[in-house]
């Protein structure tokens, strides 16, 4: 009969669980899909304005392919025309990726209260998780900004090194932009901005759920992780080899060094926590 009670509650808290995941991936889909709708038209306007800008540069193109020297020349140029074109665009980004992150972080804290039946039991900082989305927001920012700059960098040296017409490498430009907003960097991945939306939507929420198991270890309990998520063939080897792992103590590295996912842009897995075995 006990036996039998044992069984009922452990299936029981298995499909609580499952509910509770099932809810959960649901909310975070549709938190993407917020994110990503914003960054769309963000990335199209960097681009025009991009291309409001490149007039400046016009007297590099056409050239000739053997005077290579322009191209270094025109490095400082590209740079100014670029950090004072994008600056004007600076500060809507923080502003989309700032209330991504802060959405994915309350996700993450409210998964992790729901999944381990606390009712409740803390409350989320919200205070402490303004300022980290914030912060964060300002950082991702430049980030994404950087690796538009080589992007567009790239573009302009490739065509003068080619001899383009500014009309061409104009088009270009406008062509890549888009790309950032529909085009399919990854499989799994339907756009720059999907791929952003993804990745910060990844980080927000592992740290939703870090602040709730912190607050869970300062009152004395001691917690564990796992790295959890698809293996297959999209699945890279440090993912893997952190799988592998099994469970951890929550404050120690997996073997790729990273505390907890996303390992890489647009990773697929997310920690699971629980109550330390030996506690």
């Amino acid at each position: 009969m006990q036996r039998t009670v044992i069984q009922s509650l452990t299936e029981v808290t298995r499909c609580t669980i499952a509910l509770v995941e099932a809810v959960s991936d649901l909310k975070r889909e549709r938190a993407v899909k917020r994110l990503e709708k914003k960054l769309g038209p963000w990335f199209k306007w960097q681009g025009r304005v991009l291309i409001a800008a490149l007039p400046k540069l016009v007297r590099y193109f056409p050239a000739p392919v053997e005077e290579s020297r322009l191209i270094e020349a025109l490095g400082e140029d590209f740079d100014a025309m670029f950090d004072k074109a994008i600056k004007v665009t600076v500060r809507n980004g923080e502003e989309i990726i700032q209330a991504g992150l802060y959405e994915g972080v309350t996700e993450g804290f409210e998964y992790m209260h729901d999944q381990m039946g606390l009712e409740k039991a803390f409350q989320l900082d919200d205070p402490r998780a303004v300022k980290w989305a914030r912060e964060n927001a300002a950082k991702d920012i430049a980030k994404v900004n950087d690796t538009t700059k080589e992007t567009i960098r790239g573009i302009v040296s490739k065509g003068i090194d080619e001899g383009m017409d500014y009309d061409t490498i104009a088009k270009r430009i406008t062509k890549r932009f888009g790309e950032f907003a529909i085009g399919k960097p990854q499989e799994h991945i339907a756009s720059r901005a999907h791929l952003v939306a993804v990745t910060e939507n990844a980080n927000a929420y592992e740290h939703g759920q870090r602040e709730l198991v912190d607050e869970i270890q300062a009152v004395g309990i001691d917690m564990e992780k796992a790295w959890s998520g698809p293996d297959d063939e999209h699945t890279s080897d440090a993912c893997r080899d952190n799988m592998a792992q099994g469970w951890i103590p929550v404050d120690r590295a997996f073997v790729s060094g990273a505390e907890n996912p996303p390992n890489h842009p647009g990773c697929r897995h997310h920690s699971i926590y629980r109550v330390s075995r030996e506690a």
